[in-house]
């Protein structure tokens, strides 16, 4: 949702589960199916978020523009993610007039509760829930019997 406010207001504030929301997050987009996603979107899902979750913590809002310019992506490539993500329940983009020298940009968060949205939007989508790395065996050795 493009809201009008001059701050964020879903970011994942510093210290505060951060590290859950990473790896939760990290687990739900791998192992989600949308139509029409491939492995590359994915991929690129990821890395949008991490850019913006690491953004915001170094206490930059930002914007797709930023993005842009830090992985040589072009701008539109950026926006078209972003509004993807933001249709998924991941992030919101939040419009903030007179910032670095422009009439308004949007700043990009990560939102609190982004695994559980991702996760009811891949079952609107799907029918079915995330599956978390349902095609890899565990690495992990069994613990003996007792």
């Amino acid at each position: 949702m493009l809201t009008t406010e001059s701050k964020p207001t879903s970011v994942v504030p510093p210290g505060v589960a951060e590290a859950s929301v990473g790896l939760d997050l990290t687990l739900a987009i791998l192992g989600s199916r949308f139509p029409g996603d491939t492995g590359s979107a994915r991929f690129r899902q990821l890395a949008l978020v991490n850019i913006i979750h690491i953004e915001t913590l170094r206490g930059s809002g930002p914007t797709g523009i930023h993005i842009a310019r830090l992985s040589g992506a072009h701008p539109t490539q950026i926006d078209r993610l972003a509004k993807e993500l933001e249709e998924r329940g991941v992030i919101d983009r939040t419009l903030a007039t007179k910032r670095k020298g422009a009439k308004w940009v949007k700043i990009l968060s990560v939102r609190a509760d982004a695994v559980c949205r991702l996760k009811k939007a891949h079952v609107e989508a799907t029918g079915r829930e995330v599956q978390i790395f349902p095609n890899i065996p565990s690495t992990t050795p069994a613990l003996p019997h007792a």
